[in-house]
């Protein structure tokens, strides 16, 4: 969820088939991080965390289920409108 002095906005994850949380909200911030890095606005970088996060939890383990770049970029191609 996003708030500011103007804003309230709420975020969904996406309907994935989820196996195990571990370093969910870790690769979450991670996203973010990487995405605020790039320039991208706070919107934008929530999606971004979320889409890894997403990925995340369909693995089982903590560093095993962490995505790559490419697999990142993978999963948005294949999810299209669905992000």
């Amino acid at each position: 969820m996003l708030v500011t002095k103007d804003t309230v906005k709420k975020f969904n994850a996406l309907d994935v088939n989820v196996v195990d949380t571990t370093a969910a909200g870790d690769s979450f911030i991670a996203g973010l991080v990487v995405s605020l890095a790039n320039n991208e606005s706070i919107e934008k970088a929530i999606k971004y965390g979320t889409i890894v996060s997403n990925i995340v939890v369909t693995k089982k383990g903590a560093q095993s289920s962490i995505p790559n770049i490419n697999e990142v970029n993978e999963f948005i191609r294949k999810m299209g409108d669905k992000i």
